[in-house]
C-alpha cells in the first residue's frame, strides 16, 4: 500500500468513526429525531383513535341492547301488574254485583283503590264499567273480621 493509500484509509477510518459517534449519541446520521417521532406518532395515533371509536360503538350497541331487554320486562310487569288489578276487580264483581252480596264501605275504598292502579296502568274499557257497576253497588255495613 503506498503513501496515497494510507492517507484515503485514514480519511475513511476518521469519517466512520465520526459517524458511529453520531449513532452512539441517539442521532441517526442524515435524520433528526423529531422526524422519527413524526413517523411514530402518527400511526400510534390513528390506532389509539380506532382502538377508542371501537369501543364507543361497541358500548351504546351495549347499552341499546339492555335498554330493550329492560324496556320488554318493564312492559312485562305492567301488563301482569294490570291483569292483577283487573282480575281483583272481576272478582269484586262478582261477589257484589252478580251475587248481589251486600259490600262493606273498606271494599268500596278499595275498589277505588285497585282501579286507580288499574287505571294508571293503561287498563281502560271493560275495568271501567265494572268500576262504576261496583260504585253502584248495595252497602252492608263494615265486612266482619
Amino acid at each position: 500500500m503506498g503513501r496515497r493509500d494510507a492517507g484515503r484509509a485514514r480519511a475513511l477510518r476518521g469519517r466512520r468513526s465520526a459517524a458511529a459517534g453520531d449513532v452512539a449519541r441517539g442521532e441517526v446520521v442524515g435524520t433528526n429525531w423529531v422526524t422519527v417521532a413524526g413517523w411514530l406518532a402518527g400511526p400510534v395515533a390513528t390506532a389509539l383513535i380506532a382502538w377508542l371509536g371501537a369501543s364507543l360503538r361497541a358500548a351504546r350497541k351495549r347499552s341499546a341492547e339492555h335498554d330493550h331487554r329492560r324496556d320488554a320486562e318493564h312492559a312485562a310487569l305492567m301488563a301482569g301488574m294490570r291483569e292483577l288489578m283487573r282480575s281483583q276487580l272481576y272478582e269484586m264483581h262478582r261477589r257484589y254485583v252478580v251475587d248481589g252480596q251486600p259490600m262493606p264501605y273498606d271494599e268500596k275504598e278499595r275498589a277505588d283503590s285497585v282501579y286507580a292502579v288499574y287505571h294508571a296502568l293503561g287498563g281502560n274499557g271493560t275495568g271501567t264499567h265494572i268500576h262504576s257497576e261496583l260504585l253502584t253497588a248495595y252497602v252492608g255495613g263494615r265486612r266482619e273480621q
